[in-house]
């Protein structure tokens, strides 16, 4: 394509995004579709059937439990999302703003399944972050609820400590210049370790790195950063770039992650060519400057 205008450059960016989203959305809901199916009919040598084979067998059945429920409402959720930038980018008037925080959640419920799901990983590692997840929710809730609601999240974070201690699962408490205090910061599960205190950014940048730096920019306009902020006014074929290529790669992710988990060979989530696209937007004087940087 001949780059002979910011408007031209623009143009191609969000038509690229646009066409990103929709093929993204489109294989979140064909494989949600298809996920009770895939939990039926997994083979032995899978995961899935790893982890469902422990938990019958009495190990880390609530780990189990709570991987299913997790993996069906955070791609129920992955899936709103998607449909949410749908609509947004099938207006006439391109809004990078409202697109960034959920373009932003899109790449964190990917990171966290893809993380919870690892594929090469032994089924007590897998319990191990299961559980991990679960304390940080619930420490969250403690931390940030009002006092009933904090209190209601501590009940319940004791009562699954008394419950996993009985299944041989040990947790950690955080130790504050040499005084416990109640909080669970790690979980081990046979051999495996997994800590409660994690950032969410921590799994993007893991589970997800192609998007490190433009996650970074996401969560900085999400903040209301002022030069984020400012760059979705004053560089749009930039953000569509961003949002475009945040969505792909994570619903990427998340779709490898689960397929391997059930052992189903995924189809491609998107089309090469509108990555291509996203490329082809760049100004040149750009491009230089990120030639000259890995030079």
């Amino acid at each position: 394509m001949a780059q002979d205008s910011d408007d031209e450059r623009f143009q191609l960016a969000v038509h690229a995004m646009v066409r990103l989203i929709r093929q993204s959305s489109a294989h979140v809901v064909s494989s949600v579709h298809k996920m009770s199916t895939w939990f039926d009919n997994a083979p032995s040598w899978t995961p899935f059937r790893t982890d469902y084979d422990a938990a019958a067998a009495g190990d880390h059945l609530i780990a189990f439990r709570q991987r299913i429920e997790h993996v069906q409402t955070m791609s129920g959720a992955l899936q709103s999302h998607l449909q949410g930038l749908e609509v947004l980018a099938a207006h006439d008037t391109f809004h990078p703003l409202p697109a960034t925080p959920i373009t932003r959640a899109v790449a964190e419920i990917s990171a966290t399944c893809a993380w919870i799901l690892q594929a090469d990983i032994n089924a007590d590692a897998r319990a191990a972050r299961t559980y991990a997840a679960l304390f940080h929710s619930i420490e969250r809730g403690i931390a940030e609820m009002g006092v009933s609601d904090a209190t209601k999240f501590a009940v319940s974070r004791e009562l699954l400590v008394a419950e996993l201690r009985d299944q041989g699962v040990s947790v950690v408490r955080r130790d504050k210049t040499g005084v416990k205090t109640d909080e669970i910061v790690q979980v081990k599960v046979g051999r495996s370790y997994a800590r409660t205190n994690f950032q969410i950014s921590q799994r993007v940048l893991e589970e997800i790195p192609a998007i490190g730096n433009l996650y970074s920019a996401l969560s900085g306009a999400t903040h209301g950063e002022y030069m984020h902020v400012a760059a979705s006014w004053e560089r749009p074929d930039a953000q569509a770039r961003m949002i475009g290529m945040v969505v792909a790669r994570s619903v990427e992710a998340w779709s490898r992650a689960v397929h391997a988990w059930v052992g189903v060979t995924p189809r491609p989530v998107f089309n090469q060519h509108d990555v291509d696209n996203l490329g082809r937007s760049i100004p040149l004087d750009v491009l230089a400057s990120y030639a000259a940087q890995d030079g």
